[in-house]
C-alpha cells in the first residue's frame, strides 16, 4: 500500500513516540520524529509533514512556542498542530490555542481519538491544499488574461495613433478619436483590475512622492474632456487658488479621479452639470475633493457602496467605483458617496501625507 500522508511526531519521551507508532501502525501513515523542539522546526521545515503531534514539555524549547513560531512562518502556518499534554486544568488548552493550535489531546492518548482527530486535520488541510491550487490556477489564468488582451490592445492604440495623423475629414478624425479614447480607457482599466488584484492578494503596493494637486486635477479633466463634449456636460472645476503639494501615489490617485469623474459624466444627463470641489481643510498636508453630478442612482445604490470591502456579502457595484475604494484605502484615505441635493450623487475623497 503506497504511504497517504506523513506525520510529524514531536516528543522526547521514546515510550510515547513507540506508543503513538503502534497506535497508528494501521493507518499507513509515514511517521517522521523529533525529540526536542529545535530539530522539530528543523524537520518541519525540511519535510513539510501534513499534520504535527506536538509534545508540550520538550528540551531546549517547549511546545507552545514551537507553535507559535510554526504559525508565524507563513510556509508552514498551514499545517495542522494537535498538542498533546498531561492537561492541568484548561490552562494549558488556552495556551495552546493561543499559540495558535488547530487541536488538542490529554494524555494518556486514547487510540480512536488520535485516530479520528488526525483523519479530522488532514481533511482540513487537503481542503487548504485544494484552495491554493485553485487561486494560484485563478491567478496564473488571471495574468494570462491580462497579457492576451494587452497583446491585442497595444496595436489597436498604435494603429489609432497612425490613423489620427492621416485622416482628413471630421468625421473620420471623430470616429478614429473614439476609438483610441476607447481602446485607452480599456488599457486604464485593465491596469486597475490588476492594482486591485494585488492589493486583495498583497496588501497595498504604493509610490509615494509629492504631486501638485491642482495640476494633477486639472489634467485629469482635460482626459475626458471628448466624453465631455459629446454629452455636452458643463464640467465646473472650483480649485483653491494656491495648490498644494501632497505625498502620495500620482497613479494610483489619477486612476481614482478618472473613474470618479466619468462615472459622473456618464450618470448625468444630457446637458446636465458635473462639479469638482478641491479643498485643503487645515494647516495639514491633506486634500478633500467632491465630485457631484445629477445622475439619477437606485434607491439601494449608497448602501451597497458602503458595504464594498466590508467582511459582509456586498451586492455587486460597478467595477470601477468598487476599484475607488480599495485604491483610497491602500494610499491610507477616506471615500464616501452619498445622494446629493436635490438629485445625483456626492462622492467625498481625502487623502492625507
Amino acid at each position: 500500500m503506497p504511504i497517504r500522508n506523513a506525520i510529524l511526531i514531536a516528543d522526547d519521551d521514546p515510550v510515547t513516540r513507540d506508543m503513538l507508532t503502534a497506535m497508528l501502525a494501521d493507518e499507513r501513515y509515514g511517521l517522521i520524529f523529533a525529540s526536542g523542539g529545535l530539530e522539530t522546526m528543523t524537520k518541519v521545515s525540511d519535510l513539510m509533514p501534513d499534520v504535527i503531534l506536538l509534545d508540550v514539555i520538550m528540551p531546549d524549547m517547549d511546545g507552545f512556542e514551537v507553535c507559535r513560531r510554526l504559525k508565524s512562518d507563513a510556509r508552514l502556518q498551514n499545517i495542522p498542530v494537535i498538542m498533546i499534554s498531561v492537561l492541568k486544568g484548561k490552562e494549558n488548552m488556552i495556551q495552546g490555542f493561543d499559540a495558535g493550535a488547530d487541536d488538542f489531546l490529554s494524555k494518556p492518548v486514547n487510540a480512536t481519538e488520535l485516530r479520528a482527530r488526525i483523519r479530522s486535520m488532514l481533511r482540513i488541510k487537503r481542503r487548504y491544499d485544494e484552495l491554493k491550487n485553485t487561486l494560484n490556477f485563478r491567478e496564473s489564468l488571471e495574468n494570462r488574461i491580462f497579457h492576451d488582451l494587452r497583446e491585442v490592445l497595444y496595436p489597436l492604440l498604435g494603429y489609432s495613433d497612425i490613423l489620427m495623423k492621416k485622416a482628413e475629414p471630421p468625421d473620420d478624425m471623430k470616429h478614429i478619436r473614439n476609438l483610441s479614447h476607447a481602446a485607452s480607457r480599456l488599457d486604464n482599466s485593465l491596469s486597475d483590475l490588476l492594482t486591485a488584484t494585488r492589493i486583495y492578494a498583497e496588501g497595498p503596493v504604493i509610490t509615494r512622492s509629492d504631486t501638485d494637486m491642482n495640476l494633477l486635477i486639472s489634467e485629469i479633466r482635460k482626459c475626458h474632456e471628448d466624453a465631455i463634449r459629446e454629452k455636452h456636460i458643463t464640467l465646473v472645476l472650483d480649485l483653491p487658488e494656491n495648490s498644494r503639494k501632497i505625498l502620495l501615489d500620482a497613479n494610483l490617485f489619477q486612476s481614482v479621479m478618472d473613474h470618479l469623474l466619468l462615472n459622473a459624466v456618464r450618470a448625468s444627463p444630457e446637458g446636465g452639470m458635473v462639479v469638482v470641489q478641491a479643498a485643503y481643510p487645515d494647516n495639514r498636508p491633506r486634500i478633500r475633493i467632491r465630485i457631484s453630478d445629477e445622475g439619477i442612482y437606485p434607491d439601494d445604490f449608497f448602501d451597497r457602496f458602503l458595504l464594498v470591502g466590508s467582511k459582509k456579502d456586498i451586492p455587486e457595484i460597478e467595477s470601477g467605483l468598487a476599484f475607488c475604494k480599495t485604491a483610497v484605502r491602500a494610499m491610507g484615505g477616506q471615500i464616501s458617496a452619498e445622494r446629493g441635493t436635490p438629485g445625483g450623487a456626492v462622492f467625498t475623497v481625502e487623502i492625507s501625507d
